[in-house]
Parts: C-alpha cells; structure tokens; sequence
C-alpha cells in the first residue's frame, strides 16, 4: 500500500512540473511576442506628412501599400513606407524617393515575398 501511494505521489509531482514547465514557456514566448512590435512619435520627417494611400497598420498592409504605390509609380508617396531613420531629414527629403525605387525594383525581379506570411495583425506598425 506504501508502495502504490509513493509512487502516486511521485507521478503527480511529475505531472505537477510538467504542466508547470509548459505554463512557463507560454509566458516566456508571449512576452517575446510583444518585444516585435514598438512605436514611435513620428516616422520619416524629412519626408513631410504621409499621403492618405500610405496605410501602415501592419506589416502586411504597409508591403501591400508599397508595392501600390511603385506599380504607379509613385516613389515620393511610397518611400514613407520605409524607415529611413538612419537618415537625416534633408537626406530622407534627397534619398527616399530613389531608395523606394531601388526596393521595388528588387521586389519585381523576384517572386521570394509571400504578403500572406507577414503578420495581418498587431498595434500600429510605424
């Protein structure tokens, strides 16, 4: 009877830390999911204020805007789908439109880029 109630005793103790392990590693991977996102005041200054086709909700609505905007042609419109912080606003002003058209150029020679993998939801990508 001792037998049967310490090796209950043990099962549930492993059972206890299992479930406890994987409540664990759920948390630890939802608070890296939150550290993908980010926010900021204001994104590409130099490059006045956006045009209303800009639509940077999430990261599969600001591709899909892109590639609008350079299929007509409309680089200035689309450079504001970048983040050319890296930049000062007088080079965002010089560079934008050019770095839009380099980018598309290199999204039409290839058909690597999948809209639907990239992620439809989430807080407001800048």
């Amino acid at each position: 009877m001792k037998a049967i109630s310490s090796w209950l005793a043990w099962g549930l103790l492993v059972l206890a830390l299992t479930v406890s392990s994987l409540c664990v590693a759920q948390t630890q991977g939802g608070e890296s999911e939150n550290h993908r996102w980010f926010t900021v005041d204001a994104l590409n200054e130099g490059l006045g204020e956006p045009p209303e086709e800009a639509n940077r909700v999430t990261p599969r609505e600001s591709i899909r805007s892109f590639l609008e905007l350079t299929d007509q042609e409309e680089y200035e419109a689309a450079a504001h789908m970048l983040n050319l912080s890296d930049l000062s606003e007088g080079e965002q002003r010089e560079q934008g439109r050019e770095l839009a058209r380099k980018l598309a150029e290199i999204f039409q020679r290839g058909e690597w880029l999948s809209i639907s993998d990239l992620p439809g939801r989430g807080g407001r990508c800048y």
